[in-house]
């Protein structure tokens, strides 16, 4: 067999497998961590689950304007995720991301966009959410994962995809083809899942 024709085949076999692993663990089949299941059942899949922040988003969207087809699954999505998390202040880098925005005042939480990793101070509570468009973002992720807050980034670059797949010490990683999830927890050793982020209507 030829060395080309080998790695096709074996590049084959990967993308089956990871895509294989991704739908698996999506349902919440193979994970072993009871945190990482519970995420994957009342964050990424949490069935008929109600939350009275829903009903605000309607509301609140008159003024933000938005009309995307998957603007509502995004910020249902990120309502569970604050929940999950106790956050108290959704923050965003370089870029104003409207999901973040509107999910902050449907929870009544606190909302800033920070245009440089320097001037910040992270408190607990916090989630910092790198909107798409972000190329660099090393030293902000590098303090939030360093002060135990969680990062979720949309459509990283490989830069920042690298930084956040890098293992660390206590957490759990959720990484998918265009969102990850990282979530560092002292009370856990390190495991990663690679999920599918496709998010029901």
């Amino acid at each position: 067999m030829a060395l080309s024709t080998r790695h096709s085949v074996l590049g084959a076999w990967h993308t089956a497998l990871t895509w294989y692993l991704r739908w698996r663990h999506s349902k919440g089949y193979g994970v072993h961590s009871p945190y990482a299941y519970r995420f994957i059942t009342e964050v990424l899949r949490p069935g008929n689950y109600g939350y009275y922040a829903y009903d605000h988003l309607t509301t609140l969207n008159r003024n933000f304007k938005e009309h995307r087809s998957s603007f509502f699954r995004e910020a249902r999505f990120l309502i569970r995720l604050a929940i999950f998390l106790h956050t108290k202040r959704i923050i965003t880098y370089k870029h104003k991301y409207p999901e973040a925005q509107i999910v902050a005042k449907a929870l009544g939480k606190v909302y800033f966009c920070c245009e440089s990793g320097g001037n910040i101070s992270f408190k607990e509570g916090d989630l910092l959410i790198l909107p798409p468009g972000i190329a660099k973002g090393n030293e902000i992720v590098e303090k939030a994962i360093e002060l135990n807050v969680p990062v979720f980034a949309i459509n990283p670059s490989t830069e920042v995809r690298n930084l956040l797949e890098f293992p660390i010490k206590n957490g759990v990683l959720f990484t998918g083809v265009s969102k990850i999830l990282l979530i560092p927890r002292q009370q856990m050793e390190y495991v990663a899942y690679y999920i599918s982020f496709k998010l029901p209507n």
